[in-house]
């Protein structure tokens, strides 16, 4: 969460968080690799990889041109990266569920892609149904009273406008970890 926060208080959106871009080096220190897709402020595409893209991802034309309308260059520049922000809250939290039960993509996913077939169908099945998951983590790793789970519910929220910045996260995990 912390090296996300540093992302985004530079007005950087990654848009391509995944186990396979979080690394860790030789001091255990976690860092985000492969900037590749990551822009200064949210364009109108969509980038990532589909399985962990939001509900809210456009997944028409049409939908990917639906912004605010008489928004002046600066409102639209920051529409964009506030949902590209959480764009990438969505997938951090991905990624947290699936190391809080010890699996990888695409095993261990709070929701079945096979079920669907596509990505326009599947992501209308995030949008129509909440997510449905279980936790086996068992807060044996110093962060006593840090509830994941809550942590992951916050951060899969499926709305965009109620799922948490990224201080408010820091906020609820620095609770427990000071």
């Amino acid at each position: 969460l912390q090296g996300l926060a540093y992302i985004h208080s530079h007005d950087i959106v990654h848009r391509d968080i995944k186990p396979e871009n979080i690394m860790i080096d030789h001091n255990h220190n976690i860092k985000y690799i492969d900037f590749g897709l990551s822009r200064p402020t949210n364009s109108n595409s969509v980038k990532g990889t589909p399985l962990y893209f939001p509900p809210e991802t456009p997944i028409s034309t049409f939908e990917s041109k639906n912004i605010p309308s008489r928004l002046s260059f600066e409102e639209v520049a920051r529409h964009y990266l506030d949902k590209g922000k959480k764009h990438d809250i969505w997938s951090l939290g991905l990624v947290i569920y699936q190391l809080s039960n010890l699996a990888r993509y695409p095993d261990n996913l709070p929701f079945d892609f096979s079920l669907t077939g596509d990505l326009y169908s599947f992501m209308k099945m995030l949008r129509n149904q909440p997510i449905k998951y279980s936790s086996e983590y068992l807060y044996e790793y110093g962060y006593t009273g840090l509830d994941f789970n809550e942590l992951i519910r916050m951060m899969l929220t499926t709305d965009p406008i109620a799922r948490p910045n990224i201080t408010t996260l820091l906020e609820y995990v620095e609770r427990y970890t000071q």
